[in-house]
């Protein structure tokens, strides 16, 4: 099994950070302060082959909108490894 990481991390300024700018640029200059707030953006897909009994293999690309999700994915390629070695350690 082996995976490749297809994903992109961007940042951004988030929208209420603008909203709070427009809304109190006339009270405080220090309101431009909120334009250095920033978001990570992780778009994009993790890949995963699984390769089976006489050259047969299998690939999904995982769709990832967050970091979070790019974790599980991950940890559950990691799950399935740890299963496949001990099935193969029994000799199933």
């Amino acid at each position: 099994m082996t995976t490749q990481d297809q994903t992109a991390t961007t940042t951004h300024t988030p929208a209420w950070a603008i909203i709070m700018v427009i809304l109190f640029i006339w009270f405080f200059l220090l309101s431009l302060l909120f334009l250095f707030a920033r978001e990570p953006r992780v778009s994009g897909y993790v890949n995963v082959t699984l390769w089976g009994p006489g050259g047969q293999s299998y690939t999904e690309n995982v769709p990832v909108w967050n970091a979070a999700q790019r974790a599980d994915t991950f940890q559950r390629v990691t799950y399935l490894q740890s299963i496949i070695g001990q099935s193969r350690a029994r000799g199933a």
